[in-house]
Order: C-alpha cells, then sequence, then structure tokens
C-alpha cells in the first residue's frame, strides 16, 4: 500500500492540516528545539530531584508555516527552508496558532517535558536525516517496518481463538477497591509469548519467561487502543494522538518487535481504535469542523447515537468527533482539493498509518 500524499509530504516538510479554517490573520508556526537535559546533582530531596531533572525545552526555530491556494487547508514548511538550517539529529516541536499544540499527526510523542497531562500539548518527535524528516521514537532509534507473514500462515478469520488484553494492565494493590491500575508496556505482551522477561511485570514468576498466551493455544492478540492516550490508568480510551504509539506502553519499535513475535509463531494482531471521541489537538486547533457538542446542535443526527433513537451521543470525558461536515479542501489521501468529511479521512489516514508502517 502506498502511503497517503499527506504522508509523503511529511518527508520532506512540516506539515500541518486544517481544514476549514480560514487562511487570513497570522499563519500558524513551528516551534521546534531539542530537550535539555537538567543537573540535579545539587538537589536536596527526592522530590525536588524529581522536579528538577525534567528536562527544558531550547528553541531553535520559531518560523511561519504557509499555505497554498491551490490546496485549501494545507500549511507547509520545507525542511530546507528553515533557518537557520537543521543540521542531524533528533528535534522536538510543536505548532502554534495563538497556543502551542501537538502536531494531529505525530507518529511519536514525548511527556518527558509535560508535568500536567490533562491541561498541556506534549511535543512531537522527529529526526533529521541526509535532508529528510524521519519518524523515530522519542529515544532517536528510527522503528523498522513489521514483517508481513505469508497469508497461509495467517490463521483464518473463522478459526480464531482471541485473546482481549486491556493495553493497561490490572495488578493487586491498595486503593479503595483493592485494585491498582498499573501500566504493562509491549514489552510485557511480548513475554506473554515467548520466553524474555518483559518490563514492569518482570519481578512476576507467573509470567517470567511462561509464554503463558501461546500455552493456551491462543491464535489472536486483541488489545485495546496502542494509539497514544494522555490519561493513566483507563484502559487506553483516552486516545490524543490517533499516530504515535501510547506513549506509556512503549515505543513504535517495541511494538514492532511485539508484532514480529506475534507473527512469527501464526499469531494475528487485532487493535482497537476510538473513533467516537478523541482528547486531539483538533480539539484546540479547530474544534467546530472536528467535533461536536450534540446538546447545542440538536437539529443535528450527527448529534444522536445510531444505535438508540432520540439519545444524544456521550464523549466519555473526550469530545466527540463531527462526522457529518462537508468541506472543500485539500483530500490528504490523494493529493486533490474535493468536497470531504475531514473526520473521516483524518481517521482514514490515521488507519493507513498503521497498515503502512506496522
Amino acid at each position: 500500500m502506498d502511503p497517503a500524499d499527506l504522508l509523503k509530504l511529511r518527508e520532506q516538510n512540516f506539515v500541518l492540516w486544517n481544514p476549514g479554517a480560514p487562511s487570513e490573520g497570522d499563519p500558524p508556526k513551528l516551534r521546534l528545539g531539542k530537550l535539555v537535559e537538567t543537573n540535579t546533582a545539587t538537589t536536596a530531596t527526592t522530590t525536588t530531584a524529581a522536579a528538577a531533572a525534567a528536562p527544558s525545552f531550547s528553541e531553535l526555530v520559531s518560523q511561519p508555516l504557509s499555505t497554498d491556494p491551490n490546496r485549501p487547508g494545507l500549511w507547509l514548511l520545507e525542511l530546507a527552508k528553515i533557518t537557520p538550517p537543521l543540521v542531524d539529529g533528533l528535534y522536538h516541536y510543536w505548532f502554534e496558532k495563538g497556543v502551542w499544540f501537538t502536531d494531529p499527526l505525530a507518529f511519536a510523542v514525548d511527556y518527558t517535558y509535560i508535568t500536567e497531562r490533562e491541561g498541556e500539548q506534549p511535543p512531537a518527535v522527529i529526526k533529521v536525516q541526509d535532508g529528510k524528516l524521519i519518524a523515530c521514537d522519542p529515544d532517536g532509534r528510527v522503528p523498522p517496518s513489521a514483517n508481513i507473514p505469508p497469508m497461509d500462515k495467517v490463521p483464518a478469520n473463522n478459526r480464531l481463538v482471541i485473546y482481549e488484553l486491556p493495553t493497561t494492565w490490572a495488578k493487586a494493590g491498595k486503593n479503595g477497591k483493592g485494585i491498582e491500575i498499573d501500566a504493562g508496556t509491549f514489552k510485557d505482551v511480548k513475554a506473554l509469548f515467548t520466553d524474555s522477561v518483559g518490563d514492569r511485570f518482570s519481578s512476576l514468576s507467573v509470567v517470567r519467561g511462561q509464554q503463558i498466551l501461546a500455552d493456551l493455544g491462543i491464535n489472536a492478540l486483541q488489545l485495546l487502543p496502542v494509539a497514544d492516550a494522555k490519561r493513566r490508568g483507563e484502559w487506553g480510551y483516552a486516545t490524543a494522538h490517533y499516530f504515535a504509539p501510547d506513549f506509556d506502553l512503549g515505543t513504535a519499535s517495541d511494538l514492532v518487535s511485539l508484532v514480529n513475535t506475534l507473527t512469527s509463531n501464526g499469531t494475528r494482531l487485532l487493535t482497537d481504535v476510538v473513533m467516537a471521541f478523541g482528547h486531539d489537538p483538533y480539539t484546540i486547533l479547530n474544534f467546530p469542523q472536528f467535533h461536536i457538542v450534540p446538546d447545542r446542535e440538536l437539529e443535528n443526527p450527527d448529534s444522536y447515537q445510531s444505535h438508540a433513537f432520540g439519545q444524544l451521543r456521550k464523549g466519555w470525558g473526550g469530545k466527540l468527533w463531527r462526522y457529518i461536515c462537508e468541506t472543500k479542501c485539500y483530500d490528504p489521501e490523494s493529493g486533490q482539493t474535493m468536497k470531504l468529511h475531514p473526520s473521516w479521512a483524518f481517521h482514514k489516514l490515521h488507519l493507513r498509518r498503521w497498515v503502512r508502517f506496522l
């Protein structure tokens, strides 16, 4: 599957897709730099040391993007036109349009710099290498593409033995309900199918080197959403960054390693996606095009549940996606200008990202 036009543009450009937004006024800006580690050698307490350990942002670039009237809704800044020129290396960045916000198409985000997840936007991560923008992990690794197994080795749909696994795991604890929510990682999931020791649950002998799920005859693993969610401990359904793996679960490289482990053992991977509501940057950048408040638009059929007549949709703490919103703009898949529904196009694009690059 060839990458969509917008994903190809991202190889040479910082790209912001913002359909239906007015082109007047100040253009959006790229705010790019590096995270600088803070020296904690002189800190006196553990609490102070933890606070001081958070890196600071050293800005190198503050430069506006430009739009093309032949591609309405698309803003670009070519890598070659950034001043001062960027040397090869790892960078963190936001876009700014009144406020700083995460790139909605970020393939990786980094919460290291963030102190309050609900109120702050994490930076996206990118690598500059040989004149190109390269998707990478927060530590700078470039994830490989996952192996594609031979179709005759993949179990058929009517022969699946599916194990559904939350991407946020629960284990015994001391809270009021007797349960403490803890986030496992992609490495912990991999340990259920191989002799690897895993990560955060490696101290538990029952999962260390036991291949628990493989021994049960599982041939399909269904993960709850693997895309990045701001909140911790809520089963992954607070998706904020649809193109990036969840920061708390591991990196894209870790996810590829899990996928390759599964497919080499004849196990399929199924993953959940959240397309009813989100915590995404468009809630800040362009709410009217992408999101809806049902009780403010009672005449709009998009405000109501499809399976329960007359009942308004619920956002469950997120912002409901607006799906009925025909807009003439740049199509991120074909590269043409046409009438489309922005939310539909956005979700098709992130699904294509996962299929194409994993």
